[in-house]
């Protein structure tokens, strides 16, 4: 087995952009979530399962770990072409205003690939677009 470096960060590709030339691609930088935050990410979707709602507090889940493990972005494009650099708040965490220029489908997309540590280290995609070198120890 070979362990995780926990302060490791990765590149990711919205699954949208994939198909674009590299030079148009937006992409994400991602960070591993602490214990401490994966805690907090899944503690609220444990209660509310064991008691048995059956429902799940996505909305909260996915923006704690947009919060903690989305660290900016590269090559993002406004409408008229200039790049869009992210913000940052007082707790060194992505700006509500970067997350708005997302939509909620790609805020989730992040959000998955955060929790389940789908990248590697400057993760090169397959055309299927999994890591073509998969994270190992996660």
């Amino acid at each position: 087995m070979i362990a995780t470096n926990p302060k490791s960060t990765w590149s990711y590709v919205l699954i949208q952009d994939r198909a674009l030339p590299k030079e148009q691609q937006t992409v994400f930088h991602l960070k591993h979530l602490t214990l401490s935050e994966e805690h907090q990410t899944f503690d609220g979707l444990d209660r509310i399962g064991a008691i048995g709602l059956g429902r799940r507090d996505l909305g909260s889940s996915y923006l704690r770990s947009l919060r903690a493990g989305l660290t900016g972005w590269s090559n993002m494009q406004d409408g008229k072409g200039g790049f869009v650099e992210p913000g940052k708040n007082a707790f060194g965490q992505l700006s509500d205003e970067s997350l708005q220029r997302l939509t909620l489908d790609q805020r989730i997309e992040l959000a998955r690939a955060i929790e389940n540590s789908l990248g590697t280290e400057e993760a090169e995609l397959e055309p299927s677009g999994q890591p073509s070198n998969p994270p190992s120890g996660t």
